[in-house]
């Protein structure tokens, strides 16, 4: 696999799994990284979230009060 889709995927280490399907009617091979366990995800996304924000806990709510009328 080239070095750029690697870099795209992810997957930059030797050994990294990669889960794959061929549609034979279609003659199509996709590719794809398997999802990151909870602890991961979570250490990726911390970085996204200022401290001491509050969780999200009723998007509806929060959804009415941050929405524009137009």
């Amino acid at each position: 696999m080239p070095a750029h889709i690697r870099k795209a995927m992810g997957v930059n280490t030797k050994g990294d799994k990669l889960i794959y399907e061929y549609d034979e009617t279609k003659k199509r091979i996709t590719i794809e990284k398997p999802s990151v366990d909870l602890n991961a995800l979570q250490k990726k996304m911390a970085r996204f979230i200022k401290p001491n924000t509050p969780p999200l806990r009723n998007v509806d709510e929060f959804y009415q009060k941050n929405r524009k009328i137009t």
